[in-house]
């Protein structure tokens, strides 16, 4: 079908219904649509907040009102089958195979839009997910923050909305937010957009994972490790152990806070030498 479409014509593909996870993995599909066929004109329709995921793409534009000429809903795409990567579940919908399916964020020029004084060779650690069982406890990310700075690197701590600095908290924006994952050595996180951002990016990152397999979300980046949580989801709402955490979230008991400093040190020797 995407072959014999006409010369100039609009193809467009909607996905307006999700976060910035899903919209980064489906973007490796958008190489093979124009290796089809160079000669249309091809739109991603997504939440206009998303758009920064689209700039510098040559392959394809943020939808902005264009002529649907083809059109294609993807907007429950995804909730098909948990049991395979989203990405092939966005290639299986188009009905085409691609060659390169890891994602790549393509902008080119990342700057601040607020006032954020930090020193350089930094970290990050996100706290927070859309889902509230991916959650990270503030006391979990302080102890890695120790690990981190035992090694001689700065962290951070970020939460859905803003930056802890020096017990100060400033909000930032989706442009901060992408220079800040660019610049950093490491990110770590739940199951969550960051993670997607930063594997987009290239840098290195750690996810706490303990619903789905990390395969079904991660395996096409470079350079990521997994930190398993808990066993299986049962765990979430059948455990009667008085947990002291602030907030629900997975059951630590399973850390193996050895292996996590192990891997942070591996990653940072990494990017010292790069």
């Amino acid at each position: 079908m995407i072959k014999n479409m006409s010369k100039n014509s609009n193809l467009v593909i909607e996905r307006t219904n999700n976060g910035l996870g899903d919209i980064i993995m489906c973007l490796p599909i958008f190489e093979t649509i124009y290796e089809i066929n160079p000669h249309i004109n091809i739109y991603f329709d997504i939440q206009k907040r998303y758009s920064i995921l689209l700039e510098d793409n040559p392959y394809c534009e943020i939808y902005n009102n264009e002529t649907k000429d083809y059109y294609y809903d993807f907007n429950n795409g995804f909730e098909v089958s948990k049991n395979i990567h989203r990405t092939d579940l966005f290639a299986n919908f188009l009905n085409i195979k691609p060659k390169n399916k890891k994602p790549i964020i393509y902008k080119r020029i990342f700057e601040l839009d607020s006032e954020i004084l930090i020193q350089n060779d930094y970290c990050l650690m996100f706290l927070q997910s859309a889902n509230i069982y991916r959650q990270i406890p503030n006391y979990i990310a302080q102890k890695l923050k120790n690990i981190i700075k035992k090694l001689g690197f700065n962290a951070y701590i970020m939460s859905n909305s803003g930056i802890y600095i020096d017990d100060k908290f400033i909000k930032t924006t989706i442009n901060d937010l992408f220079y800040l994952i660019k610049n950093s050595k490491l990110c770590i996180g739940p199951d969550s957009g960051p993670m997607h951002i930063a594997g987009g990016l290239d840098i290195p990152f750690m996810v706490f994972c303990n619903i789905i397999s990390p395969d079904f979300r991660y395996k096409y980046y470079k350079n990521w490790f997994e930190i398993k949580t808990c066993l299986n989801l049962n765990c979430l709402y059948k455990c009667e152990y008085n947990c002291h955490y602030d907030i629900p979230q997975p059951c630590m008991k399973f850390f193996d806070f050895n292996k996590i400093e192990s891997d942070i040190k591996y990653v940072l020797a990494g990017e010292e030498n790069k």
